[in-house]
């Protein structure tokens, strides 16, 4: 008789798989249910998800850096000379007054106008407006006064609005208010440039 006391016990699911009294097909199915239930417990395990950290609302903001935009907005590309600077300098004519502004010269003897130009180009290259419009062919700028004018800007970048015409820039004569009602003036004057004088008489035919 044998002696199963010292033999110890396995539950069903672990069940001695050698013997003399178990046969082999016995063996084989206890082993494939050992394998099935591994897999199957290992799948009851419960995974660890990492945690994920809330960053809140991202706002990402962007400046256009065209250069265009940037010349046509710097300050330095646009020099405005206000009423107070003009009557400062008593000058006799608006040619006067613009020879006096920073990179622009006017050719032509002393009280009659010429050719105005800025940064040493041709006078073709150089726009006139007044008011913000074209000037009128043969239309001299002497025959503006310097009480007529309220300001003058000076444009030395061109830009799309002011066209080819504008290469070396652009000025900008503003009258003042009710200068275009005004009647016409008779206004003798007299220039210096270089040690010769000029008397002359104009006639301001105001628009």
């Amino acid at each position: 008789m044998r002696d199963t006391s010292s033999t110890p016990s396995f539950p069903s699911f672990f069940m001695p798989l050698t013997g003399p009294s178990m046969p082999l097909s016995r063996v084989f199915a206890a082993s494939a249910a050992v394998c099935l239930a591994v897999p199957v417990a290992l799948a009851q395990t419960p995974s660890t998800t990492p945690a994920v950290t809330d960053l809140g609302q991202v706002e990402i903001r962007g400046n256009r850096n065209n250069d265009t935009e940037v010349r046509r907005e710097s300050t330095a590309s646009k020099i405005v000379i206000g009423r107070e600077e003009i009557e400062k300098q008593g000058d006799a004519t608006l040619g006067d007054v613009l020879k006096r502004l920073p990179g622009v010269t006017v050719q032509g003897a002393p009280g009659r106008g010429g050719a105005i130009r800025m940064r040493g180009l041709g006078g073709g290259y150089t726009q006139i407006l007044l008011d913000g419009e074209r000037m009128p062919p043969g239309f001299s700028v002497d025959s503006l006064t310097p009480e007529q004018v309220e300001r003058i800007e000076i444009l030395r970048a061109p830009t799309a609005e002011t066209g080819a015409q504008a290469i070396a820039g652009t000025i900008n004569i503003v009258l003042r208010e009710g200068q275009r009602a005004n009647p016409d003036d008779l206004k003798i004057t007299r220039s210096q440039e270089h040690g010769q004088g000029s008397n002359q008489l104009n006639w301001v035919h105001n628009l």
